[in-house]
């Protein structure tokens, strides 16, 4: 979704307009800064149609009015229609099917906000009736499930938050911490969906605490030299919890890894005695020293 704001427009209102993307084919194909004018806009768009009809797509952009007022503490919203004799899309098996209903009941999603607005697209979602999953919801390109939120503000927000706590992330951009969470589970959800875990030589397990007490995370970590990121978190630091972790990478991997950098507490020593015989368990030389 890439806004343009019109400069001819006269009056206390600003008009602005939306121009929708709605596939991966044409993501890529608009590049607008916000200066660029309606008419460039409209421009770009019939290039777009062009080149969708010389590939058999129609085209799956929309110029949609944004209404928005000069109060930066007012929400801007902007409609999205589905275009005419389109498909709606089963949110259970991905694949177009017939259509049941139309919810009378606008949702609203929440975009990134820009100048101040906080922005909302407003869509009365549909119903299919799918022959594999029956009468579903359908799936929309900008949203998933029943986030509140867009895709790209669920992205937006989750790179805040690696900088920023989730109170603070939530404070500078106007939403809540229950919607900077979901942002933060969904894209922890789909890395994981995608991670390729690839060729591992070396590991470090360690442990964390967590709350009060004595309540402890672990923490494995890939340390290659080409390559060093979390791997896997699991609850407590027992055995069964360390197991675990072998068992998510499998034994085909484990049979790979070369270096095994750890503290000296038994349970940790034990599985890795267990499950990489083969490789170098190099010692913390702190807990080294405080044995001597």
């Amino acid at each position: 979704m890439y806004f343009v704001h019109d400069a001819a427009a006269n009056g206390p209102k600003l008009r602005f307009f939306a121009i929708a993307i709605v596939d991966q084919y044409s993501r890529a194909c608009v590049r607008l800064a916000v200066e660029t004018s309606i008419p460039a806009a409209a421009q770009v768009i019939r290039e777009l149609e062009t080149a969708n009809l010389e590939y058999g797509k129609p085209s799956p952009c929309a110029l949609i009015p944004i209404a928005a007022a000069p109060d930066a503490s007012q929400l801007t919203s902007a409609t999205v229609r589905p275009r005419k004799r389109s498909a709606a899309i089963c949110s259970g098996c991905h694949q177009p099917a017939p259509g049941y209903d139309q919810s009378p009941t606008p949702r609203r999603f929440e975009f990134i906000g820009f100048w101040g607005y906080l922005v909302f697209l407003v869509y009365c979602m549909r119903r299919v009736n799918c022959e594999q999953c029956g009468v579903l919801v359908e799936e929309v390109p900008w949203g998933m499930g029943k986030h509140s939120s867009t895709k790209v503000h669920m992205h937006f927000l989750g790179h805040w938050a690696r900088k920023l706590s989730w109170k603070e992330t939530a404070e500078e951009f106007r939403t809540s911490w229950d919607k900077v969470h979901d942002a933060v589970a969904y894209l922890v959800t789909w890395g994981l969906a995608h991670r390729v875990l690839g060729q591992i030589r070396a590991i470090g397990v360690d442990e964390i605490q967590r709350g009060k007490g004595h309540k402890y995370l672990t923490l494995v970590y890939q340390i290659d030299l080409c390559c060093t990121r979390l791997l896997w978190i699991g609850k407590e630091r027992t055995v069964k919890t360390f197991r675990e972790f072998f068992t998510m990478i499998g034994p085909e991997v484990s049979a790979k890894i070369e270096f095994v950098c750890s503290d000296m507490w038994k349970p940790y020593l034990g599985v890795i005695r267990e499950k990489c015989s083969q490789a170098l368990n190099i010692l913390d030389r702190f807990h080294i020293v405080a044995k001597v």
